[in-house]
């Protein structure tokens, strides 16, 4: 199954996004792998939200920058810069558990979505989608 970031989630230099690929095993065990394009290597993803957290930021109705969901963040006490919020979104940086709530709670939707536990794009209402 090929995943990829959505084409609106591009980085601020205009660079094109990473491209993800799942494989599960019989096992039950899922592996993602991430490439950007004309790029010979394969890194493994750090993380499973970043590609949901972008997705997210682009259904905003003005296109949430890194810069305000950083701002979001910081508002609920986890302080966390645009370029660190680019490398999560691309798969180099991991993400804590405590992260992952924030992330949530500044995006308007569950922590399982984010994890790709559920398919529903936004279980919780769309208010917090609003700038309150």
């Amino acid at each position: 199954m090929k995943i990829s970031a959505d084409p609106e989630c591009e980085h601020r230099d205009g660079r094109a996004q990473i491209v993800r690929k799942q494989h599960t095993f019989a096992t039950g065990i899922v592996l993602q792998t991430a490439k950007v394009p004309n790029q010979k290597s394969r890194t493994p993803s750090l993380n499973l939200v970043g590609a949901r957290i972008c997705k997210m930021r682009s259904l905003h109705r003005d296109k949430l920058t890194q810069d305000q969901l950083a701002g979001r963040l910081a508002a609920l006490g986890l302080v966390l810069d645009r370029s660190t919020i680019a490398k999560i979104e691309t798969g180099r940086r991991r993400v804590y558990d405590f992260e992952v709530v924030a992330f949530a709670k500044a995006l308007g939707v569950t922590g399982n979505w984010l994890l790709g536990l559920t398919d529903k794009s936004s279980p919780k209402s769309k208010k917090g989608f609003s700038d309150e």
